[in-house]
């Protein structure tokens, strides 16, 4: 398994820098920030990110409205652990 909590966190602290507005207009600032990449934007606000995350899978999905981002999913590790709690159940 493969986990980047070091990477995940910088991405936290980035994010929580004042600053910035989450409108769909900053999306290209944050990536240059965290070393990210668009590769595929939709006139929904919604975006596919390329990570830099050190995982199997290093995307991201923005989710928004054309005028501000709402939620951004991102993978930081490969697979879950099965023996933690509430995975096998």
């Amino acid at each position: 398994m493969q986990v980047d909590i070091q990477g995940a966190v910088r991405i936290v602290g980035l994010a929580m820098e004042p600053g910035w507005d989450w409108s769909v207009g900053a999306m290209e600032q944050f990536c240059a920030s965290a070393g990210w990449e668009i590769i595929d934007r939709s006139s929904r606000g919604s975006a596919t990110l390329r990570t830099n995350l050190r995982v199997g899978r290093p995307e991201s999905d923005v989710y928004g409205n054309p005028r501000s981002t709402n939620l951004i999913s991102t993978y930081v590790s490969d697979v879950g652990d099965p023996d933690l709690p509430g995975l096998s159940e």
